[in-house]
């Protein structure tokens, strides 16, 4: 694969895996690009630059991983799919999470979060109202 365009994935799309494109030519990543029929997106150790934005995930979402690339800044869990059950986001040089426990379904299992090893300080944690996280939100040393 020498390009990795995710709006070139047909819309129609319900299940993407792909694993391995580090060296394929990309774009800047955003969510926006997920097909809208996305019910499984695994997009892994492909390289992918960008923040994640989850405000505009596919209605349709259950389960999306985009472990092992270089994935940053801040992760807002909140205005979530109500069919959403796992985010796994390990090893993305992720500085915090946001979370509002209100916006996690009873579907909802878990969102895991881990740093690349190399990466110096842990991720920061805060709910939005102040309240305690979530268990259901894993960090991994």
């Amino acid at each position: 694969l020498r390009y990795l365009f995710l709006q070139w994935v047909p819309q129609t799309v319900s299940t993407l895996r792909l694993r391995y494109f580090q060296e394929a030519i990309k774009e800047i990543f955003t969510t926006r690009f997920l097909s809208r029929n996305a019910e499984i997106t695994i997009i892994r150790d492909c390289g992918l630059e960008g923040t994640v934005e989850l405000t505009s995930l596919p209605r349709g979402l259950q389960f999306l991983s985009l472990a092992g690339n270089y994935l940053n800044g801040t992760v807002t869990l909140d205005f979530l799919p109500e069919s959403l059950r796992r985010i796994v986001l390990y090893e993305n040089p992720i500085a915090a999470v946001i979370v509002s426990n209100a916006a996690l379904s009873e579907k909802f299992e878990e969102a895991r979060f881990q740093r690349k090893a190399k990466e110096v300080g842990a991720i920061r944690v805060y709910e939005i109202r102040g309240q305690k996280v979530d268990k259901r939100i894993v960090l991994k040393t």
